[in-house]
């Protein structure tokens, strides 16, 4: 934590193991939370900045976080709102303790347009186009762009700034890495690194992404949802 008036160190915070991926402050100011890639929630009371409650988040990357606005009937009450990489939003209520609730809601998103699509272009949708492109002339997102990814060595794409891990590491891509990647977690596969942590637990839509990955970085064509939105 900086102080924005003197620009000094005021606190350090308990870390995330992944990327801060989403802040919320409640209304009044006396609670904050933070999400990260690692799927992990947590909050603290602004007064010290003492860690009140932390979650780990079974659906992967928190991407999403609110805090709900006071509510007369209940002034104690504080529930978050969180959203990852899956088709829902999910609540957890944190004063007084509660286990998370889904929210049954429906919610646009890209990868859910058009039923035509196959399996792996869906989860390449869900898991990998936040942060990364298929075609050669993209700029690089949060990761680089996947053209031509299948017999590249991890941590060389020119023009992208990488993480010490990935610049040393070994791996060079392939069916049966990227598989691995996947099935493990970037967590075993690539530690160090500053990918999500998020895995694709079926052998089925592992298989279906390698599928489609392979298909698509070798021409380089935008996903079909990016060519009917755009």
């Amino acid at each position: 934590m900086i102080d924005v008036t003197s620009g000094e160190l005021a606190k350090v915070l308990p870390k995330h193991e992944r990327p801060v991926l989403s802040l919320a402050l409640s209304d009044d100011g006396k609670m904050a939370a933070s999400g990260g890639g690692d799927g992990k929630i947590q909050v603290f009371s602004t007064v010290d900045w003492a860690l009140e409650e932390s979650f780990e988040n079974p659906y992967g990357p928190v991407w999403g976080l609110a805090i709900t606005p006071d509510r007369p009937d209940a002034p104690d009450t504080r529930v978050t709102f969180y959203a990852g990489l899956d088709d829902f939003v999910a609540t957890w209520q944190i004063a007084p303790r509660k286990a998370f609730e889904p929210v049954d809601v429906t919610v646009p998103r890209r990868f859910h347009q058009g039923a035509g699509d196959d399996l792996g272009e869906r989860q390449f949708a869900r898991k990998c186009s936040v942060c990364h492109t298929l075609t050669p002339d993209d700029a690089n997102r949060a990761g680089p762009s996947l053209y031509k990814v299948f017999g590249r060595k991890a941590g060389t794409l020119p023009g992208y700034h990488y993480s010490p891990a990935l610049e040393d590491a070994t791996i060079v891509w392939s069916e049966e890495t990227i598989a691995r990647l996947f099935d493990e977690g970037p967590d075993v596969v690539t530690p160090g690194s500053k990918m999500p942590m998020q895995r694709i637990r079926t052998r089925e839509e592992r298989d279906a992404l390698i599928a489609f990955l392979k298909r698509a970085t070798e021409t380089g064509r935008a996903l079909n949802s990016e060519n009917r939105t755009n």
